[in-house]
């Protein structure tokens, strides 16, 4: 009888030490951030994704926009080293974008920035009606001696 209410204990400790993990990892905690097409199903969702925009001739704004008024042509983040979930991660947990911030953006394209203008956006996307509706927003703005956030 000791040993199940030995056993019985230890369980129960577990799953407090495992639901105090997940609570206050927002969501970012085996399995949940493993699998977010289960555990977040439906969900509105913010990515980033990567413009190439040394070519645009119009002034580079802030405004939302929709999918064929994006800026510059798409930048593929392997050409630098870059995984797009570590990027993805990186845009959306910074709110207040201190210098240092800026310039760890920076060095996610350390060996473009010289020849490149880059523009990063934030994609949100959310369930519509029969679909899935897209928000796009120019975010972060990478020229050769410049970042410039839009918020």
């Amino acid at each position: 009888m000791i040993e199940k209410k030995r056993a019985v204990s230890i369980l129960g400790i577990i799953m407090i030490i495992y639901a105090s993990l997940v609570a206050t990892h927002e969501g970012e905690f085996w399995p949940f951030s493993i699998y977010p097409m289960f555990s977040q199903a439906g969900n509105p969702w913010t990515r980033s994704f990567v413009r190439d925009v040394t070519s645009e001739d119009r002034p580079i704004q802030g405004d939302i926009q929709s999918n064929e008024e994006l800026y510059g042509v798409p930048f593929a983040l392997n050409t630098v080293g870059v995984h797009q979930n570590d990027l993805s991660n990186f845009m959306s947990k910074n709110k207040d974008w201190t210098p240092e911030k800026k310039e760890a953006v920076r060095k996610y394209f350390e060996s473009v920035i010289d020849e490149k203008e880059l523009l990063v956006y934030k994609v949100s996307g959310a369930l519509g009606d029969q679909q899935v509706d897209f928000t796009y927003k120019p975010y972060v703005y990478i020229t050769t001696d410049t970042t410039t956030v839009f918020e």
